[in-house]
């Protein structure tokens, strides 16, 4: 489970997600703020975004290959 926040999100706030996400028992889990954003991170701050979607989705796959 991957969450990423806007740090300016009002649609779902970041202390809530945030809140859940610690709680929350799973057996990988990551938590990524993205401190120029609200709700749409994909389109403000899209690089950062996507390498970051990149990176986790090259990690996911190394996994499998075993």
């Amino acid at each position: 489970v991957h969450f990423f926040q806007g740090r300016y999100d009002y649609e779902c706030p970041g202390e809530l997600v945030e809140a859940y996400y610690n709680i929350l028992e799973a057996p990988d889990k990551s938590f990524t703020w993205f401190a120029n954003s609200a709700h749409d991170i994909y389109y403000d701050e899209a690089n950062a975004f996507n390498q970051l979607v990149i990176q986790l989705a090259g990690e996911i796959l190394a996994d499998y290959e075993d």
